[in-house]
């Protein structure tokens, strides 16, 4: 390739620099750049590059002159990371996955991502280790150094909305047809979404490295469900392509990757519109077929996705609602886990912040995540159930929206249709796209007047209502969203506690037309409840925490129930019951436990089951000769395809071996739980509330999840005096997500 080409990415266009020569670097669009090295020649073919020095590096791959060519034996790289000094292990570069056409294009590897490096060593062996003889000539290593650089359109690598193909018009009409495979790297499983941006950047350069204009698919999908264009060339084939970042010869694909692609390939304003019946997969990946094609063919496959990630780096990050101190504290999810450091107070007297606080408030009291405005990043939804009108309506209670990236617009409202005094709106919010529009609505419920509710959908109407038909208020509202009839509306379930104290299970179900009422479940309700597709079939189920067996019955110390998904919705046949004296859950059944206090769904082991997070603060311990009384613990149980199951559960407190803490009367750990992958690398870490730490200060603690098991060394303690919530607020009462 000789001269300037143009490359269009989406709205805007960058210019590149296209040389082929091995020895040069090649500057993209500002502060990205390839440079080659040449292999050294050992006789008889045989190739090597010894360990040297580099120019700042973040993946790499072999190329070399004549693309019809074939390498022999493997070819391996390792790489000196810029952070540490330490050199990897080597790492198999994998076959290519395109074939390079035309005049100046080269043979070569597929990459691999090495992290920020500065430092490399290659080789080409054959399987006893020895050096391959007989390579192509020619050969070099092309080092990929995707920049920082966001001014530049290439570098910024813009994600496209998954609803539409994100401008992308290479195709006229509906493509009817669909090939869906991955990059086969299998360095990219252990990549941080986090790093999905800047490894985008990498795969355009690989193409060009070998003389290509660009990806030959049309987007890539990151295991975050992050959308990224691929090729913008106006081709007028009539087969989309799609390529998933990382291996998935063993892993499953993520939730998060499979509706992403789901939403692509149904298109309906892209113009994509890919017949289910035509999708094409490689071999590894056909077991995955049904699901993607059931997801295409559901009425509301152009929802919104599910996100907490408000600034919009690829990773989720975390809320902590303090109704105590009327302030919700954003902690930022990062590539190492939670970003303490960047953590942004928000009160209703922070600037944007609609209203100003008044004690007794309780904002912060319920929270939630979701993309109301439709603009790619996560808005926070916030209850203040004891906010009083301007009208003099007492604990009427309000719902704040923000708006992610900046959390500082935003808008907010009180109730509609339904006795304003005591209504105390905001006691529960839940945030999804029950209408399937592709922008997030807002639930949210009171406590006052025998319990409400209130739909608020993103451009369409309020819609409210009442929970009972009593006068007295109901209590301890929680609610959770999930598609429990696979259909791709977001379904709401609200447990309460009816003015008898009896817990209840009211169910709301998505469609085109919004959130209906559909009445209350026949099973009983508890204090605590989360959706997840615990066994994997497409349905999401219902986790209900019951720790008190007044309001639920069950058994002294508390239990959990799980209620399956099914095509019909939630059903009680089937129906998983949970308690301290299963044998295989750690602990022993007692009165005041109060298992099931918080619950929470989230799959920590990355086997495309959701495994649950159980909270039981009122848990007792002795230590030293002393009782520790509601010292609290938690207990994860693991997701498998016939359900919730006890075999392999481990529990955490404050004792537990490598956890810098201890156990102390009234701490309340497991007061709340979430199960929220806040590393971006595809296993959901766990954070726990302790919300009496230190006379009520209170503590949240987060253990990392590897794919060699839990991080205990690593657990991070984020105390009140790290994140900057006044003393007794209660850190650790509520959480999001």
């Amino acid at each position: 390739m000789a001269g300037g080409t143009v490359v269009v990415l989406g709205a805007g266009v960058v210019t590149y620099a296209a040389a082929s020569t091995p020895g040069r670097t090649q500057e993209y669009g500002g502060k990205t750049a390839v440079r080659t090295v040449r292999l050294a020649d050992h006789g008889a073919g045989r190739r090597s590059l010894p360990r040297q020095d580099t120019e700042r590096f973040s993946a790499a791959l072999l190329t070399w002159d004549d693309p019809h060519a074939e390498l022999k034996g493997t070819a391996e790289v390792r790489a000196r990371s810029a952070r540490t000094g330490q050199w990897s292990h080597w790492q198999a570069l994998p076959d290519s996955r395109f074939e390079a056409r035309g005049a100046g294009s080269r043979g070569g590897t597929g990459s691999v991502w090495t992290g920020d490096a500065d430092g490399v060593e290659v080789r080409v062996v054959r399987g006893d280790g020895t050096a391959a003889p007989g390579q192509p000539a020619g050969l070099s290593v092309a080092l990929l150094d995707p920049g920082t650089d966001r001014g530049s359109r290439f570098a910024a690598a813009r994600v496209a909305s998954a609803d539409d193909g994100g401008g992308t018009s290479g195709h006229g009409g509906a493509a009817g047809a669909a090939v869906v495979q991955d990059t086969g790297a299998d360095s990219d499983n252990a990549l941080s979404c986090a790093e999905s941006r800047a490894r985008m950047r990498t795969l355009w350069q690989e193409y060009l490295a070998r003389g290509s204009s660009g990806p030959g698919h049309d987007f890539v999908v990151d295991r975050c469900g992050q959308v990224f264009e691929g090729r913008g060339d106006g081709s007028d084939d009539d087969t989309v392509g799609i390529s998933w970042i990382g291996d998935y010869t063993t892993a499953p694909p993520s939730r998060a990757a499979l509706e992403a692609t789901a939403r692509i390939l149904a298109g309906k304003s892209g113009g994509y519109g890919a017949d289910p019946d035509s999708i094409t997969l490689p071999r590894h990946l056909r077991a995955h077929l049904p699901r993607i094609a059931a997801l295409v063919r559901s009425p509301g496959v152009s929802h919104a996705p599910r996100t907490s990630d408000y600034n919009g780096d690829g990773v989720a990050d975390l809320a902590a609602g303090t109704p105590k101190a009327n302030s919700v504290t954003v902690i930022p999810g990062g590539a190492d886990g939670p970003v303490a450091a960047s953590k942004l107070t928000i009160t209703q007297d922070s600037p944007g912040v609609p209203g100003s606080t008044r004690p007794g408030d309780g904002f912060g009291a319920a929270i939630a995540w979701g993309d109301v405005n439709g603009d790619g990043y996560a808005d926070l939804a916030i209850g203040a159930p004891g906010k009083d009108d301007a009208e003099g309506n007492a604990d009427r209670g309000s719902v704040t929206v923000l708006y992610g990236p900046a959390l500082n617009t935003g808008f907010s409202y009180t109730t509609s249709g339904v006795a304003a005094a005591g209504a105390r709106l905001g006691s529960a919010v839940a945030v999804g796209d029950f209408d399937g529009d592709g922008t997030a609505d807002v639930f949210s419920a009171g406590t006052g007047g025998g319990g409400t509710w209130n739909v608020r959908l993103t451009g369409g109407a309020t819609t409210s209502g009442r929970l009972t038909t009593a006068t007295g208020p109901v209590a301890g509202p929680d609610a959770a969203t999930g598609d429990f009839n696979g259909d791709g509306y977001t379904d709401v379930v609200l447990n309460h506690l009816d003015s008898g104290g009896i817990g209840r299970v009211a169910l709301f179900t998505g469609s085109a037309a919004g959130l209906t009422e559909a009445g209350t479940k026949s099973v009983r309700g508890g204090r605590s409840v989360a959706a997840g597709d615990i066994d994997g079939d497409g349905y999401d189920d219902l986790v209900i925490g019951r720790p008190h067996p007044s309001e639920s019955g069950g058994t002294p110390g508390g239990h959990i129930a799980v209620l399956p998904g099914s095509a019909k919705g939630l059903t009680t046949t089937g129906t998983k019951v949970i308690h301290q004296d299963a044998v295989g859950v750690a602990g022993a059944d007692r009165s005041g436990d109060a298992f099931g206090f918080s619950v929470s769904v989230g799959d920590f082991d990355a086997d495309g089951y959701a495994d649950v997070l159980v909270g039981a603060p009122g848990e007792d311990f002795t230590r030293d000769g002393v009782d520790r009384a509601d010292a609290g613990q938690a207990t994860l149980l693991r997701g498998t395809p016939s359900g919730l199951t006890v075999t392999g559960s481990f529990t955490l407190c404050q004792d537990t071996p490598g956890i810098l803490d201890a156990t102390e009367k009234g701490d309340g750990f497991g007061s709340s739980v979430s199960l929220t992958d806040l590393s971006g690398h595809g296993r959901t870490g766990l954070v726990i509330g302790s919300e009496g730490e230190d006379a009520g200060d209170g503590l949240l603690l987060y253990t990392p999840v590897h794919s060699t098991g839990f991080g205990l060394a690593r657990t991070v303690a984020l105390r009140s005096t790290t994140l900057g919530t006044p003393a007794g607020a209660h850190l650790g009462q509520v959480l999001a997500p």
